[in-house]
């Protein structure tokens, strides 16, 4: 059964990044993740596996093959909550990031706009500056020919 349910999913279309192995029971439940069949249809999946079968004191050969092996399925959910939230903790500071860039972006725009800003008036200056001086210069050739 287990055979057919590997070799069903391996055929499925829709994209999985990993496959989580998780069962309870009893040490006779456990014999059928030992056998190389199944593991070798797990290894046909092509993904990786985590196995946690509820059997601390007894590892499988599943367990062996597996990505990584949990002791019990409260391990997994453990680790797979505490992924989940670093996952969270990463998208958000991402998101902060993309914020802060736009943001600085936005600050360098209107920094070089007022750059710009300061640059004509103070062009305007030096113009009228300059031509006040040759004013004046005309005006002192002029009294000193008299």
């Amino acid at each position: 059964e287990i055979l057919k349910a590997l070799k069903r999913f391996n055929q499925q279309i829709e994209p999985v990044a990993v496959v989580a192995v998780v069962r309870g029971g009893d040490d006779e439940s456990i014999t059928v993740w030992d056998d190389s069949e199944v593991v070798k249809a797990l290894l046909d999946v092509k993904l990786p596996f985590y196995t946690a079968l509820g059997h601390a004191h007894r590892l499988t050969l599943a367990d062996s093959y597996a990505a990584k092996s949990f002791p019990t399925p409260s391990n997994l959910a453990t680790d797979i909550n505490h992924a989940a939230e670093a996952y969270a903790y990463q998208h958000s500071q991402t998101a902060r990031i993309n914020q802060l860039t736009s943001s600085l972006q936005q600050t360098e725009k209107t920094i070089t706009q007022l750059k710009q800003e300061l640059q004509t008036p103070k062009d305007s200056i030096w113009k009228s500056i300059a031509i006040g001086l040759f004013i004046i210069l005309i005006i002192a050739v002029l009294i000193l020919k008299k």
